[in-house]
């Protein structure tokens, strides 16, 4: 399961700047030769003998890439089992592609032309490559992928518009030494997931022979979603934090049109509709009831926290009593050169440390279960992972600041809202706390950040019902984001982050 803390994903997007790149991923294929050596080793494509030219294509299946739009950056082979000797060396003049196809993995074409899709993109020029193994065995009877090749240009694949082709212009071969000697790992049967094409003796080759061999690759690659909107740094972030519901309880609910329709409009996390990927798929609560899931987003930990108690109390006996000298966002921020704050509603005055308070007798409103910021406050001497009193405000100060001039641009570069519990729908009505967003956040907030390179980003602590599921509702909004359904990386509430959309016809970015 890949997870990633929403510390994580908002300091890095934040810190990103224009050179910042999404975390890579990698995929073997065949798949099923991930941890399991190929049988049967191989020279081609890299080391067909010295001064022996190729030409090579292989077909390799869509269903072993992750679902969605991704971004290839590297090629890296494996030599095989038999290879136990370390080596290194250069071949002269080598020249590496990738395109979508229409060939079956079994059904190559023996005309090279025909295999080729209209997006060939040729990610390493004509040009030496110097490769080198360690040899290193891995525990599972291969060889580590080392014979690692970065591409000079990335090449973007959807695996719903068809399978990847690999083709490799070799034009002399390798040197003699170490080269002679060395096979990669390699499968080969008439049923597995590739086939390749070869002319041995013509790197331009116009027809070849086909069989059912193929090289065992590892590719790296990132998710296009995750850096496309990595690439645009916003100027301010600010995360709303609702209660106590599921996705189905929101999303389409007749109560909540507007969070509906904002989930329209953003980037969407949902499960994803098989059922062996479900669990392990959109936005999740990680636990109940709600004061760990604050502090796990906040901080990655739940800090000890097994209940809705004052840390450090009775109530809360394996948690040490605040300030905790932990790492947190807001303390990373900051001591980056950043800013932070937390706005809660109902919350008395900036600062506030109290368990609770409330301006209606009998109705709960603030709570401190539910600021997970306060736990790191210590305003004598804010500093390490320690924050000042004064990023503890009252929602006020939020709405003062956008109505006042220069309006939501005064806002820190990170900020979390907690609306009180009539508002965030723990107390209050999934139509009272639908209003409640409209018109404090996306009426204002929202409307402001289309037009001023900020992201709005929406989610709840957990689903209030006691599920194993935990899935909730997190959504993504801003000039920056790609609007469509997202679920192919595990979202808990400590963990939103950007996977592929569930649909290439809605990868339209809009900015």
């Amino acid at each position: 399961m890949k997870v990633i803390t929403f510390l994580g994903v908002v300091v890095a997007v934040v810190f990103a700047g224009p050179n910042f790149r999404a975390r890579a991923d990698t995929a073997v294929v065949p798949a099923e030769f991930a941890n399991l050596p190929g049988d049967t080793p191989n020279l081609f494509p890299l080391f067909p003998g010295a001064g022996s030219p190729l030409r090579y294509q292989q077909v390799f299946r869509a269903s072993d890439f992750p679902p969605g739009a991704i971004e290839i950056t590297q090629i890296a082979f494996r030599p095989d089992s038999a290879n136990t000797v370390p080596f290194n060396g250069t071949i002269p003049q080598i020249q590496i592609s990738l395109s979508t196809t229409s060939s079956g993995v079994d059904a190559i074409s023996t005309n090279f032309a025909d295999n080729l899709g209209s997006d060939l993109t040729v990610v390493y020029p004509m040009a030496p490559l110097t490769v080198a193994s360690s040899a290193t065995p891995t525990g599972s009877g291969t060889r580590a992928f080392d014979l690692s090749i970065p591409f000079v240009t990335p090449f973007q694949y959807n695996p719903a518009a068809g399978n990847l082709l690999l083709e490799v212009k070799n034009f002399q071969g390798g040197t003699a030494a170490p080269f002679s000697t060395t096979e990669v790992d390699a499968s080969v049967s008439s049923a597995d997931a590739t086939s390749r094409l070869v002319n041995f003796g013509n790197a331009n080759g116009a027809t070849g022979a086909a069989d059912s061999v193929g090289a065992i690759i590892e590719l790296t690659y990132t998710n296009i979603a995750m850096a496309s909107v990595s690439r645009t740094v916003p100027d301010h972030v600010v995360v709303v934090l609702c209660e106590n519901h599921s996705y189905g309880d929101i999303i389409g609910n007749s109560n909540a049109p507007n969070f509906t329709a904002l989930a329209a409009a953003g980037a969407n996390f949902i499960a994803a509709p098989t059922d062996s990927e479900a669990a392990s798929s959109g936005s999740h609560g990680v636990r109940h009831p709600s004061q760990p899931n604050y502090l796990e987003l906040y901080s990655g930990s739940n800090q000890g926290t097994i209940q809705d108690g004052h840390p450090g109390t009775t109530s809360e006996p394996f948690s040490t009593a605040p300030a905790f000298t932990t790492p947190n966002l807001g303390a990373a921020l900051r001591n980056a050169g950043y800013s932070f704050a937390t706005y809660s509603q109902s919350l008395p005055s900036a600062g506030f440390d109290g368990d609770a308070a409330t301006k209606v007798p009998g109705q709960n409103q603030y709570e401190r279960k539910h600021n997970p910021v306060a736990n790191w406050v210590n305003d004598t001497n804010p500093v390490g992972n320690f924050l000042p009193a004064s990023v503890n405000q009252p929602f006020t100060t939020f709405q003062s600041i956008g109505a006042g001039p220069g309006s939501f641009a005064n806002l820190p570069t990170v900020c979390f809202v907690v609306p009180d519990e009539q508002n965030d729908m723990h107390d209050g009505s999934i139509a009272q706390g639908d209003t409640w967003l409209k018109l404090n956040i996306l009426d204002t907030y929202l409307a402001w950040a289309q037009t001023h390179n900020s992201l709005l980003i929406v989610t709840f602590d957990e689903d209030g019902d006691n599920t194993p599921s935990n899935l909730i509702p997190t959504v993504f909004a801003g000039p920056m984001v790609r609007r469509g359904n997202y679920y192919e990386m595990n979202l808990n509430a400590a963990n939103p982050d950007t996977g592929s959309p569930t649909d290439p016809g809605i990868q339209t970015p809009t900015g």
